[in-house]
């Protein structure tokens, strides 16, 4: 899938809507009364965004459940021999985490990470495959700052993680990367490739445990369509690492 059939997807999504004006209390009003269709928006991004290359590739996410496999039959021995048994169990999936909490969490963090917005709502699905061992959490997050009405999206996956290093720079190459008390990297990349002018920026946290967390940033609002809105991506690099490395932030 293309960026720009991402686009049309998440426009699709919210074609119905009429335009949001700037009137940041009425944008929060109407974000609140529109909580529904935000979940929808949120359901194409999860699908979307888990198939172009501008965001997480995600190998196996929808694999089929694990097959138990039962074998039985004599043993070729000298001596007399019961049948034996042989059981593959599958993998435990992970426990489920509360979406709502999470989307709550990041709401208040958002809010104190980043200056001067007005948040509208947040919201959290879970994408995991039935059946897989990690669990991939995909969110939204709208909000309102001085140069009007944008978005942030979050996706947060349990070691194993669902992406390297290498595959989250491979398609726009990434910058230096930031390297934490605890071992752990940020790393920041730019996808700026659209003929339209559009930019997504995106920090990944690669945490000591195997899990990561991405945050990516724009210079349009991606809940109206593939127009540039602002000079420069709404979020700085401080504010995209304070986000990624928070540890509230997490899907297990």
């Amino acid at each position: 899938m293309s960026e720009a059939e991402l686009r049309e997807g998440l426009k699709a999504a919210v074609g119905d809507e009429p335009p949001l004006r700037f009137d940041p209390e009425e944008l929060i009003r109407r974000g609140r009364r529109e909580r529904k269709r935000r979940r929808a928006l949120v359901a194409v991004a999860a699908v979307t965004l888990a198939a172009t290359g501008t965001v997480l590739s995600l190998p196996g996410l929808l694999a089929p459940r694990p097959v138990v496999e039962v074998a039985v039959g004599p043993v070729l021995t000298t001596e007399p021999s019961a049948a034996v048994l042989t059981t593959v169990t599958p993998a435990t999936p992970p426990t489920p985490v509360d979406t709502k909490l999470l989307a709550y969490y990041l709401e208040g963090r958002f809010g104190a990470v980043v200056p001067d917005v007005k948040v509208v709502g947040a919201e959290f699905t879970d994408a995991s495959g039935m059946g897989s061992r990690t669990q991939y959490l995909a969110g939204y997050l709208v909000f309102i700052d001085a140069e009007g009405p944008t978005g942030a999206s979050v996706e947060i996956s349990t070691p194993p993680r669902l992406f390297t290093r290498d595959e989250f720079c491979r398609d726009a190459g990434c910058a230096a990367p930031r390297r934490l008390a605890d071992g752990s990297t940020v790393e920041f990349t730019t996808d700026s490739a659209g003929r339209d002018g559009t930019v997504v920026h995106s920090a990944a946290h690669f945490r000591t445990d195997g899990s990561a967390v991405r945050i990516s940033c724009y210079n349009y609002d991606p809940a109206q369509g593939p127009t540039p809105t602002r000079d420069t991506v709404s979020l700085t690099d401080d504010e995209l690492v304070a986000l990624a490395t928070d540890p509230g932030l997490t899907a297990g």
